[in-house]
This record gives C-alpha cells, structure tokens and sequence, in this order.
C-alpha cells in the first residue's frame, strides 16, 4: 500500500522527470552507501556505459574486465566501442585477480572494472594502488554489494566510479530497471550529469546548454518511489541474508564433494547470493529443479568464451580459475522474503545430490 501511495503521489504532483522523488533517492543512497555524490540512471548496464563515456573511453581503449561476472559487464566496454581485456579470478576471492590485471596494463588501458561477486567486494586497496601507479580509474561493477563492507569501508568508498542496479530481479530491485552511479570526485559527478539526458547538467538546461551528444538514460521517478519505499528496509533484509549464509554454512559444512565460499576477515559480505563449488553441478541442478527448485546458471560459462566475445580470440585454458568456477558453480537463493525452512530445504537437497550413486 505504501508503494501505491507514493506512485500515486508522483501521478498527482506530476513528478516525472528528476524531481523531488528522484533527489531524495539519491540523497538517500549517498547516506547508506557513504558515497559523496549519486546519479540516478536507467540501469546498471547504462550507468556503465556512461560511466566509460564520461570517462572519454571509446574505440582503440582497453578496459580490464574479470573473466567472470554478469554479461553487462564486458559488453558496456564493447558498447562504447572499447575493447574487453579479461583476466582470470582469484582462487579464493572468486574477485578480478589483481596480480594478473596488473599483467595485461598496456598504453592503451583506460580502466579497470573489478567486480563484487555475490556481494563480496574485490580486494579494493591493492586495485586502487595498481589505479593509482597507472593512472587508470578504477569503475566498480558493485550490482552485488549493497550492504557489504571491506576494511570497513563500504561500497560507494572505494572506486573512482561505482555503477549499481536495481533491477527487479535483485533482492531489493525497483518494480522495472534502475541504476545509478556513484563518485567521490566532483569533477567526474560533473562530467556524469549531462550522459543521462540529452548532454544537458540539469532538466532546465535541456533546450539550451546541451553540451554533449547524449541520449536519454535518467533514473525513471516511478522507480525511484519504489526505491524509495524500500530503502528504509535495506538493512534488516541484509541481516536477514547474511543469517541465510551462515545458516547454510553451517548445514554445508564437511559435506564431501562441496566447497563453500571462502570466509574473508576483511569483508563482511551482504548475503546477496551463497555459491558452493561442486563437481556435480549439473546432478545438483537437475536435483533442484525436480524438488521444485528453479536456480539459474548465473555463471555457465567465463565471459570471454561467450559468442560476442568470440572475435577477441580467447581459447579454453586461458582461465583456469574461471573455467573451474563456471563447471561447479551453484548460486543459492538467500533472499530475505525466504524462510528458514526454505534454506534447510535447499541445503539437504545439494548435500543430497553431492553425493555420487
């Protein structure tokens, strides 16, 4: 009822275009996530696109990307007509692994985009000093950590850009695609503003001072009230999340033939997703899917052998670490709308299907 209140609200004020509804979401998001500045965008695959743009990334780039992560994240560099440089994850991090990206740095690196899988943050200090010696920004794909901390910092602290999502398929997604962009530096806030409408700074200066050719990609203020709505909840489903993990680590642990994701002591994950490794990913899935539990197979495959990625030239054995991860990963739903016994469920039926007949 609170949500239909506030969309009816925007229909009654007429706020449809960056707004109150809008600004107070960004004011809201600034706060919980210690970020100086926020721009509320379209979606989290726009706000890396423009991200890069405003970064004045385009043809003959480069752009270190990890071999795992969600589609998006690659294909923004692609987008912008930049050219994806993947790298191979860590073994235990399952994070963008920094010794190798630091490799693969060449004059025609513009940025790195490490990101936070399944809400644990990538190991930020050692890819902000690597940023620094190279002078390459540093853009976060942190559609997964919400709520996550490292070295007790949070998200919107680490990173010379942090892209978001709140599309409706994640925990605490609006009701259709959001995103939004995250800085510390004036200087590129500033630059960001005029990407998301029409190369204006503001919606006043739209017929005027348009001083970039750019589309329409601005945060839409029906989502932004959904947003809005939900925001204040954030913490006590993140709590209830992080229970979820525990609890499934609690009944996963010593399982043979189940690896379950690394503890980290300078991260405090947000409980988006708990993913264990398992040679019998497929067993596992297909035993799932016949109690009635449908999970998707977020990472069949690395990034670098999916047919857009083709013409790059990328052949099986150059991620190891990823390939691994791609054959046995098995992504458990944690979301805070589940219940305990709904976790104790899943928990059996992957002990269960772990074991070989």
């Amino acid at each position: 009822m609170r949500i239909l209140c506030a969309l009816w609200g925007i229909i009654r004020r007429r706020d449809f275009f960056l707004g109150p509804t809008v600004k107070e979401f960004e004011v809201s998001l600034s706060r919980f996530t210690r970020s100086t500045y926020v721009v509320g965008i379209s979606s989290g695959t726009d706000a890396l696109i423009l991200s890069l743009k405003a970064l004045g990334i385009g043809p003959g780039d480069e752009v270190i990307v990890p071999a795992i992560s969600f589609f998006s994240t690659a294909s923004a560099v692609s987008w912008v007509g930049a050219t994806p440089v993947f790298v191979d994850i860590d073994p235990k991090s399952k994070t963008i692994d920094v010794s190798l990206a630091e490799k693969v740095i060449t004059k025609k690196t513009k940025a790195i985009v490490p990101v936070h899988l399944d809400g644990w943050m990538a190991n930020m200090d050692a890819l902000m000093k690597l940023g620094e010696k190279y002078s390459v920004p540093v853009v976060v794909d942190g559609a997964h950590a919400l709520g996550s901390y490292y070295k007790n910092r949070a998200v919107g602290e680490w990173g010379d850009i942090v892209c978001l999502s709140f599309s409706f398929i994640k925990p605490f997604g609006s009701y259709g695609n959001a995103g939004a962009i995250l800085t510390n530096n004036r200087t590129i806030y500033e630059k960001l503003l005029p990407f998301r409408i029409y190369g204006a700074s503001s919606k006043h200066e739209l017929y005027s001072k348009n001083s970039v050719a750019a589309g329409s990609h601005r945060l839409d203020s029906f989502q932004a009230a959904v947003l809005n709505c939900k925001l204040p909840l954030w913490n006590s489903w993140i709590q209830k999340q992080q229970r979820y993990c525990t609890l499934y680590r609690e009944l996963l642990r010593g399982i043979p033939g189940i690896e379950l994701p690394t503890l980290h002591r300078d991260h405090v994950q947000n409980g988006f997703r708990f993913t264990v490794l398992t040679r019998r990913k497929k067993e596992s899935l297909v035993f799932l899917a016949a109690a009635g539990i449908h999970i998707p197979d977020y990472y069949a495959a690395p990034l670098p052998y999916i047919p857009a990625f083709k013409p790059l030239g990328y052949t099986p054995g150059d991620f190891p670490v990823a390939e691994k991860f791609a054959c046995e990963a098995v992504t458990l739903p944690t979301r805070f709308d589940m219940t305990e016994k709904e976790i104790r469920r899943i928990a059996q039926w992957v002990s269960d299907s772990s074991v070989e007949k």
